[in-house]
């Protein structure tokens, strides 16, 4: 059963990964960065960067919280359904998603 939880967290993982790419993420052109005279727009820049931050806090939260499932299912069938396995899946994927962003 623990193979299966961890060959499906990198699954799920994949196909989030791929549906954000596909549909969630918008594509730069040349037109978001280009004047109508050609000089480099860098104000459309950071427009496009901006317009898709909202995406890609959906695309993590799904991920972190897909992971957190995962993790707290994979513990609780390794320990039995003892106590504090939400607590302890809850630290094992939460901190190295912390740690990982503050050093970004």
């Amino acid at each position: 059963m623990s193979d299966l939880i961890s060959v499906g967290s990198l699954v799920i993982f994949i196909i989030v990964t791929i549906i954000y790419y596909l549909i969630g993420k918008n594509q730069l052109t040349i037109d978001d960065i280009q004047t109508a005279d050609g000089e480099f727009n860098s104000d459309g820049l950071v427009d496009f960067y901006s317009s898709n931050l909202p995406r890609l806090a959906i695309y993590f939260l799904v991920v972190v919280i897909s992971q957190f499932i995962l993790n707290a299912v994979y513990l609780g069938n390794k320990c039995n359904n003892s106590t504090g396995v939400v607590g302890t899946a809850a630290f094992f994927t939460f901190v190295p998603w912390v740690l990982i962003l503050e050093f970004y």
